[in-house]
């Protein structure tokens, strides 16, 4: 690739046809790779239906396979197969019973049984090149049903309602029960409801919800030890499956490890979860600046001023040095916002994450910049958690982060995901607050169940 490709994107036709049969070349080699491992210790016919799941073991071998390609393109497509599916499907394994025949043809004589297993693990990879390079496995495909020319969405069908709801909490295809339900129709708001219910009830989809989370807040195993990650998502999954409300997810007491040797229990929520801390805390100054900026953009979702210069602090270590170089003004204009938002994390060190309450180095109180409804004096972690819990603006950043994810966008746009977000946060507003109501409320969007032009 040129640089100019490597900058600015796929810039010719065919430059993309390059990536397009590099990335398709790849993938057919994995699929390969992988039912080669499947398969390798399988050394007679067989030994081949009970691998592919055939209840009756002493089926046709090759009819086993065409049967176990079906129920794979099924599981990879996330949904029931349309008959052009099934006829591509059926169309490849009839061409490869022709070459087959052709070969024995050419041969003179019948396939041996070496032969024949060689010739039928290659039938195999053959149906599962087709699944698994198909736009149904490799994007969340989504066409619609049919509507109106000009119309600015189109209605999902179950199936598709049903992808879109377990990839949204718990990021893995449909259980059975929600095949089952996609069956009976999930285009009514209650359906959906139910289901959402009825999945965080479940081990499985929780850990999505956590998982999400555990990205949201940047859970980093380079600066956070495995420990410290874990006890952080035990206190996600007990939010979540508890049900308590938004207020809880930066005042529930936690654990704190002091310099002195001691611990206590403190109510500053995520804000006192040393993975947390850490994940957000560049090494090697333990910067109130990084933990300012990580409350400012993914806690409360403000936008920070652009044109900030990052090149100035290149090979600047001297802390004297470095307050010097932010007395600039772009820097400044970027502090002013940040600094007071991470300053009682300086409370926590560097190395170990112990909590001191009597470092008040830079100074005792601090003055928040306005975000929102966001602001007032804070003066330690369980204060500026307090804060947080209280305001509107953080309950919207959250809102917004799970709408994004259910809709699959980067960014909001004007075609009415505004409008749609303020109803869920005004209806967030008005529930019990918790995890479960704000997907609940999402997923009764009529939104969600639509494909937007």
């Amino acid at each position: 690739m040129t640089e100019e490709t490597q900058v600015n994107g796929l810039v010719s036709d065919s430059d993309y046809q390059s990536m397009s049969q590099l990335s398709l070349d790849g993938r057919a080699l994995t699929i390969d790779t992988a039912l080669g491992l499947f398969l390798q210790d399988v050394t007679d016919l067989d030994e081949m239906p009970a691998r592919f799941g055939c209840e009756d073991t002493e089926s046709d071998v090759e009819a086993c396979v065409d049967g176990a390609a079906e129920m794979w393109m099924e599981m990879a497509y996330r949904g029931a197969l349309s008959s052009e599916d099934l006829d591509l499907l059926h169309n490849l394994q009839t061409s490869f019973n022709a070459l087959a025949e052709e070969t024995q043809a050419e041969q003179g004589r019948s396939f041996t049984e070496a032969e024949r297993l060689t010739w039928t693990v290659l039938r195999a990879k053959v149906s599962l090149r087709l699944i698994f390079l198909s736009p149904k496995f490799l994007f969340h495909y989504e066409p619609g049903m049919p509507q109106d020319s000009g119309a600015s969405s189109r209605p999902l069908d179950s199936h598709e309602i049903a992808n879109r709801l377990s990839f949204f909490i718990a990021a893995s295809p449909p259980d059975e029960a929600l095949l089952t339900a996609a069956e009976l129709g999930l285009s009514e708001e209650q359906a959906r409801r139910d289901q959402v219910e009825r999945l965080l009830s479940t081990e499985e989809s929780v850990d999505g919800v956590v998982d999400t989370l555990s990205l949201w807040l940047g859970l980093d195993a380079d600066l956070a030890n495995e420990e410290s990650i874990s006890e952080a998502e035990a206190f996600l999954r007990a939010w979540v499956t508890e049900r308590r409300p938004f207020a809880d997810l930066y005042t529930s007491p936690v654990v704190v490890a002091h310099a002195d040797g001691s611990s206590s229990e403190e109510p500053f929520g995520l804000l006192g979860l040393q993975a947390v801390v850490a994940s957000n805390t560049n090494p090697p100054v333990p910067s109130f600046i990084n933990r300012g900026e990580f409350i400012v953009e993914t806690l409360v979702c403000a936008e920070l001023p652009l044109d900030v210069p990052d090149a100035a602090m290149t090979d600047v270590e001297d802390p004297v040095a470095v307050f010097e170089v932010h007395a600039q003004s772009a820097c400044a204009t970027c502090h002013h916002i940040f600094d007071n938002y991470g300053a009682s994390l300086q409370r926590f060190d560097l190395d170990t994450f112990l909590y001191n309450p009597e470092d008040d180095w830079l100074g005792g109180s601090f003055e928040l910049y306005p975000i929102g409804d966001l602001s007032g004096t804070v003066s330690d972690p369980a204060e500026l958690g307090q804060a947080i819990a209280s305001s509107q603006q953080a309950q919207r950043c959250m809102a917004e982060l799970w709408f994004r994810h259910a809709m699959r966008r980067g960014m909001l746009d004007s075609g009415g995901d505004e409008e749609a977000l303020n109803a869920i946060v005004a209806a967030w507003g008005e529930s019990d607050t918790s995890i479960a109501s704000l997907l609940e409320i999402i997923v009764a969007q009529e939104r969600f169940a639509q494909l937007q032009e």
